[in-house]
This record gives C-alpha cells, sequence and structure tokens, in this order.
C-alpha cells in the first residue's frame, strides 16, 4: 500500500517507475493501467513526459481533507474502479477496429457508410448561420479547389501575429464538424455528425506528422479528413468518433492518446476542440487527405 500511495503524493515518476509500481500492485498489464489512467484523468503529465497521479473531478472535498485520507481515499478509488478505468481505453480502439473494417471495404468499392453531414457557413466568421448541410467529400472539393486559395495566400503572406493576419483569417469560410446547427451555438446544435475535429498547432514537422496520424494503428481508421491549416503552421484533422460518448468525453480520450504518445510531434490538441460548435476555418490545400469510405 504505501507504493501505491507514493503515487498520489511523490513528486512526478517516470514511466518505467509507474509502470514497475503498477505491476506489483494491481492486476493485469500495468501499461493498460497507464493509459487507462490517463485517459480517467487520475494522471498529471508533468515535464519530459513524468507523471503524477491526481482526480481532478473529485475536486476542493478531497484536496481540503488531510494527506493521509486523501491518498487513501484515491488509492481506494482506483482500485475499486480498476476495471472500468481500463474499458476507457479498451472500447474506443474496439470501436475504431470496427471503423477500419468498414473503411477498407469501402476503399475496395463497397458503399457502407453513410456520408456524416454538418453545417458549413459563409465568411467572416461573424456570420453564425449555416449556408448548408454538406459532407467531407463537399469540403474536400472546396479545399482543393481554388475557391479559397487566394484567401490563403494573402494569410499566409501577412507578418505572423499581425491584426491584419487575424483579420485575414477571419474572413476565411467555416465549419462546424460535430454536426448540423440552425445557428453556431452549443444549443442550436440539431444533429451530431458522429465526427469531431481537432487542431494542431506550430506543428515542427508537417509531413511527418500526417504521415503519423494516418499511420497509427488506433488512429488511423477513424481519420476522415485532414489538411493543413490557414497559417501554413499547422494541422486540422476531423475524426470519425464513438457515438455513444458525448462530444467532451471523446475529446479527452483523443487529447490525452495524442498528448501522451505524440506530444514531441506537436500534435497535442487545442483545447478549443471540446466545443461541439467550435468553428473549423476552411482554406487551401492542394495535397488534402480525405479518407475513401467518405468519397461519395
Amino acid at each position: 500500500m504505501d507504493e501505491v500511495a507514493s503515487l498520489f503524493t511523490s513528486p512526478f515518476l517516470n514511466r518505467d517507475e509507474l509502470l514497475y509500481t503498477l505491476a506489483h500492485n494491481w492486476s493485469g498489464d500495468p501499461g493498460a493501467h497507464v493509459e487507462a489512467l490517463l485517459t480517467s484523468g487520475c494522471v498529471e503529465i508533468g515535464p519530459s513526459q513524468r507523471y503524477r497521479m491526481y482526480e481532478e473531478d473529485r475536486g476542493a472535498r478531497l484536496w481540503n481533507k488531510p494527506k493521509e485520507e486523501r491518498t487513501a481515499e484515491l488509492v481506494v478509488s482506483y482500485t475499486a474502479n480498476e476495471e472500468q478505468l481500463r474499458s476507457a481505453v479498451v472500447e474506443p480502439i474496439a470501436t475504431m477496429t470496427v471503423a477500419k473494417t468498414a473503411n477498407e471495404e469501402a476503399a475496395e468499392g463497397t458503399s457502407i457508410v453513410e456520408p456524416p453531414k454538418f453545417s458549413y457557413y459563409l465568411g467572416p466568421i461573424g456570420n453564425v448561420v449555416p449556408r448548408a448541410a454538406v459532407t467531407p467529400a463537399l469540403v474536400y472539393q472546396v479545399i482543393t479547389g481554388k475557391r479559397l486559395r487566394a484567401k490563403t495566400e494573402a494569410i499566409r503572406l501577412a507578418e505572423v501575429g499581425s491584426n491584419n493576419r487575424h483579420e485575414l483569417k477571419k474572413k476565411l469560410d467555416y465549419i462546424t464538424p460535430a454536426g448540423v446547427f440552425t445557428k453556431r451555438d452549443n444549443k442550436c446544435l440539431t444533429e451530431r455528425s458522429g465526427l469531431m475535429v481537432l487542431d494542431f498547432d506550430h506543428v515542427p514537422d508537417l509531413a511527418t506528422a500526417q504521415q503519423t496520424l494516418l499511420t497509427d494503428a488506433a488512429l488511423s481508421p477513424s481519420v476522415v479528413m485532414m489538411f493543413v491549416s490557414p497559417s501554413g503552421e499547422g494541422l486540422k484533422c476531423l475524426l470519425a468518433i464513438d457515438p455513444r460518448r458525448d462530444h467532451l468525453t471523446n475529446f479527452k480520450v483523443l487529447s490525452t492518446y495524442l498528448t501522451h504518445h505524440y506530444a514531441q510531434l506537436g500534435l497535442v490538441p487545442d483545447k478549443s476542440g471540446k466545443d461541439p460548435a467550435r468553428a473549423c476555418y476552411l482554406c487551401h490545400d492542394p495535397s488534402a487527405y480525405l479518407n475513401p469510405a467518405y468519397a461519395a
């Protein structure tokens, strides 16, 4: 128990130390426990990918207790719920495996994926009433076509961080990939699309980051579309998400997974992705990726 308790109170541990302690105190694969702890919000990642355990959702009620009581409660909480926490990792991967099979069949010519729909808005960003409900294939045509080329070039020629660049970006068309809205407001969502957009800013090597997302065994089957952001320095990635979970839970699972595995590549999602009504600016990218299953 002392070793387990130390996970909740000691300075940050490296991954090997965390694996060692989990292996000696809990049943099952210790690596699965690490993933489950990260997904469930019981682990805080510090500098140099070191870990410390905590439980954010319990808030002041827990942290106002004496240190010994607090530690004991956290240990009991995780031990009692370890199977449930580990399923937080297993279930999304199982869902992605099903999606992979569907995508492979669609790529072979069997149309089995019903195209999801979401709202498309004409710029500027102040326009919050959508023009139409569109599919990934239609947005792909806009991104790879000529419509946004001049605006995208103007943004990238403007001085980085300047007000001019910011104002030019606000004039772009945009989408709300989470679904169909009557107005760009979370309360006005009428139909979920089953998609989520993740924004990755200031990616040092765009080609490597794109290849990583498209070859990751767990994520790649769920990648619907991907394109370089208006700045030319980041990525926007639309993914199919678990329909059994709400938007925020899906975001937490994906964000934790990516941050844990690929932070060094700059693949840390912007926190704005947790908002279903978050606008996703469109821009010109002739090399954008579209999953063949969504080409219809």
